[in-house]
């Protein structure tokens, strides 16, 4: 059918629009399309915001652990003792590949001009013989001694119980032997040394690297050095009933050097400002870049300058404008008024804990930064790699957990074995510590009287594992909730 129409003056034909029916399936697809990219970006950013407030909110539960190593170094000082103070920077080389990492000490360590030279059994007591190469002016007596984690592979988790024994005794009896042949006698204490990591990255670095768990702080009590001659021997006296009770009876002293001194653990973690910049309307993720280190990674933030002003509120999730996403190792700013900070030209730095994420070898240097810990060589004992909270395979597991965490009961058996799973996520031995715990337990009873978890074991080869890893997770529950439980541990 044709319309004629006049259009000045010209006569012309005009086609009518096709509506056929492939034209109308082709819209119909093109306006589902539509509706499907809007339903994806709509559900995209609901999930990233529901992503973003469980960073933002569970920061200490996004546990990272760096790379660490344990290093035994020689001691050349003069003096009895140096303090190597919680933050002290090394510099360890690859010498392989040739990558530079800086490590820093994550707890006061005391070293010493004494080692252990000989241990033996004596009527009823383990005499521990720590000896000086000269004679060495005592001022304060106060230095770390561990029991050696070289032995670690041998007797593992009878190691930790041994520790917890030592640590349980009040005090022990010591002589000290000076230069001049005299003899004094003195008590002696040991206590345990503190980690200043985050709560949560301690309890999964004792999961991961527990033979770095193995010192104590052993201090001369009640006694005075002042005018006394230059310190020869201090031979400590040990209750031989206590190596029996932790399983190691048949413990070989002149083949196993049990104690140790002089054991450094250094992290591959270090304090230092980020480059300022300008936020630039981004607020969603203000990357933190180290001035002179190209392969610093961010851990966490413990401050913020915004215009060179400290912002004071940053402490406080509930109220500040910025918060550390773990997961993209960013900032993220999102302010009070974002019309009257559109018209501002602010910038903001921060205060950061870095990492270096590129792995190293075992064939390494060591290079101090403090002078007078710098004095002698180092020995590498052990050295573990970073466990990074970007391995976890699905972040919806991970906000499933978390979610479960405030309902989960630790009374409960399941409950247990889902925080111990979700501890050993990332670890290389996670999966062989999750599996010979599962089934060396074979009942868990809560006694409400006393507000005990007693794990019930079939096997007594089993109990100083048990026990150990037992006690992290109720070590756990307690840091991230309010449950507080006793752990107890018996063999059927």
């Amino acid at each position: 059918m044709k319309n004629t129409n006049v259009n000045n003056g010209n006569m012309s034909n005009e086609v009518p629009e096709d509506l056929s029916e492939s034209y109308y399936h082709l819209l119909l697809t093109e306006i589902d399309n539509m509706r499907e990219k809007m339903q994806f970006d709509i559900l995209n950013n609901l999930e990233k915001q529901k992503n973003n407030q469980l960073v933002r909110y569970n920061q200490s539960l996004f546990s990272f652990v760096p790379k660490h190593v344990l290093i035994k170094k020689s001691y050349k000082a003069n003096n009895f003792s140096t303090n190597v103070h919680s933050g002290s920077k090394y510099q360890v080389n690859d010498l392989k590949k040739g990558g530079k990492f800086t490590y820093t000490t994550q707890s006061d360590v005391v070293l010493t001009s004494l080692e252990v030279t000989k241990l033996e059994s004596n009527a009823d007591d383990l005499l521990v013989y720590l000896t000086s190469k000269k004679g060495v002016k005592i001022e304060n007596a106060i230095f770390d001694l561990w029991i050696n984690p070289e032995i670690w592979d041998k007797f593992t988790y009878n190691l930790l119980f041994f520790k917890k024994l030592l640590l349980d005794e009040s005090k022990f009896k010591a002589i000290v032997k000076f230069i001049d042949g005299s003899i004094d006698y003195c008590d002696v204490k040991l206590t345990d040394t503190c980690s200043e990591l985050a709560v949560n990255d301690d309890i999964k670095l004792r999961l991961f690297s527990p033979q770095f768990y193995l010192g104590m702080s052993f201090s001369i009590a009640n006694y005075s050095f002042y005018n006394k001659p230059e310190v020869k021997n201090i031979i400590l006296s040990i209750p031989e009933k206590l190596l029996y009770k932790s399983g190691m009876k048949d413990i070989k002293l002149h083949e196993n050097k049990l104690f140790t001194t002089n054991i450094v653990p250094l992290f591959n973690l270090f304090d230092d400002y980020c480059v300022s910049q300008k936020v630039d309307e981004k607020y969603d993720g203000i990357p933190l870049i180290h001035p002179r280190n190209t392969s610093a990674f961010p851990l966490s933030v413990s401050q913020v300058w915004k215009n060179k002003h400290l912002y004071e509120a940053y402490s406080d999730h509930t109220v500040s404008e910025f918060y550390f996403h773990k997961l993209e190792g960013k900032l993220f700013y999102h302010p009070d008024d974002i019309v009257d900070d559109l018209v501002k030209n602010n910038s903001v730095f921060a205060k950061v804990s870095w990492t270096e994420h590129e792995e190293h070898g075992d064939f390494i240097d060591i290079k101090p930064n403090n002078f007078v810990s710098s004095r002698g060589s180092f020995k590498l004992i052990s050295a573990k790699k970073s466990l990074n909270i970007i391995q976890t395979p699905i972040l919806e597991h991970v906000i499933q957990v978390l979610k479960s965490f405030s309902n989960l009961d630790i009374r409960n058996k399941e409950s247990i074995f889902i925080v111990l799973q979700f501890l050993c996520e990332g670890l290389d031995s996670g999966e062989d510590i999750y599996i010979r715990f599962k089934k060396a337990i074979e009942s868990v009873d809560f006694c409400s009287f006393n507000n005990t978890l007693n794990f019930i074991l079939n096997n007594r080869n089993d109990l100083h594992f048990i026990e150990y890893v037992a006690n992290i997770i109720s070590e756990f529950f307690y840091v991230n909730s309010p449950q507080m439980i006793k752990v107890n541990c018996l063999v059927k």
